[in-house]
């Protein structure tokens, strides 16, 4: 590989961590405005995501999978955002210790509202990244 070639490859990674980084912020931002975690977010976004695939609502179990927290972390988030009304418990007939969780209409509506604002986040951000330059770049410049 040439240096050219690893110079551009750097600056590709250089965007990614930047873009990273830039939503990162963003996303903080937005969430604190509304008053919730980027976990609390994440259980929403799930949720949001199965109700749109008309898929099963999802366990906990499966929120701790997916999210890659530990179950203890994702029984305090999903008990928080139920006090507050913003999702609500299927409990099985089964086995009345197992419950799926979906969004109630509060949680939607919260839920679709941070979206749109990270929507609109993004796409101001997408049309300014052509202007990000790695330092390694400006350092070659100049």
């Amino acid at each position: 590989m040439s240096l050219s070639n690893e110079a551009d490859g750097l600056d590709v990674v250089c965007r990614q961590i930047t873009i990273g980084r830039t939503l990162a912020r963003q996303l903080a931002r937005a969430l604190r405005d509304y008053a919730i975690s980027e976990a609390e977010f994440r259980v929403l976004w799930l949720l949001r995501v199965a109700e749109m695939n008309r898929e099963p609502a999802p366990q906990q179990s499966s929120l701790s999978d997916r999210l890659r927290i530990s179950p203890a972390q994702v029984s305090a988030i999903v008990e928080k955002l139920r006090t507050q009304g913003i999702i609500t418990a299927i409990e099985s007939s089964r086995d009345r210790r197992r419950r799926q969780w979906q969004l109630a209409p509060p949680g939607r509506q919260r839920f679709d509202a941070i979206h749109e604002v990270l929507n609109e986040l993004s796409r101001e951000w997408l049309a300014q990244s052509g202007d990000v330059i790695c330092s390694h770049r400006r350092e070659e410049a100049a």
